[in-house]
């Protein structure tokens, strides 16, 4: 494992976040404020999508799961009964 696996991830992560960063300055300054609010807009979608998978979703998925392990063991068993293992028969 390399040593400086963790800074290199460190100063990629940093480098691209001030990138970011000077490219939304750059878009706040050119159009006076305006990209604020698409910022903020794409944010609000953002939240709003983020509260709909915890509601939903994840409450959804939790209820499903007995349904795909049952799912899972008929499809095994179904496996099983349509190819059984074969028996050596001895000399």
């Amino acid at each position: 494992m390399d040593p400086h696996g963790g800074r290199q991830t460190v100063v990629t992560v940093a480098l691209t976040a001030m990138a970011a960063a000077f490219s939304l300055l750059l878009l706040v300054m050119i159009g006076g404020g305006f990209f604020i609010f698409l910022v903020g807009i794409v944010l609000a979608i953002a939240a709003f999508g983020g509260l709909h998978y915890l509601l939903w979703g994840k409450l959804l998925t939790e209820e499903t799961a007995g349904e795909r392990e049952e799912e899972q063991l008929r499809q095994r068993a179904l496996e099983d009964w349509a190819d059984p293992p074969s028996r050596h028969m001895g000399p």
